[in-house]
């Protein structure tokens, strides 16, 4: 999937927990596709109080929604 203008496309996130259960990480989301390259591939902290769309696994926020990219170990 493709973002248009103003738009990141977003892929769910989901955590482990140790007894195994998997639960979704709220307003975290690895990039998929935007109009800022540098942060495709990146997991990213996004605002919920702004529109949000989904489509089949995927869901699009403007890109003023995006707060942070969280800098994962392997990152380090």
């Amino acid at each position: 999937m493709k973002a248009y203008g103003d738009w990141v496309v977003l892929e769910r996130t989901t955590k482990k927990l140790k007894s195994g259960l998997m639960i979704d990480a709220g307003n975290v989301g690895l990039v998929v596709d935007s109009a800022d390259k540098k942060i495709i591939g990146r997991r990213v902290l996004f605002s919920q109080k702004h529109e949000q769309h989904t489509y089949g696994d995927y869901f699009m926020v403007h890109k003023n929604a995006v707060m942070a990219i969280i800098q994962e170990k392997d990152d380090e």
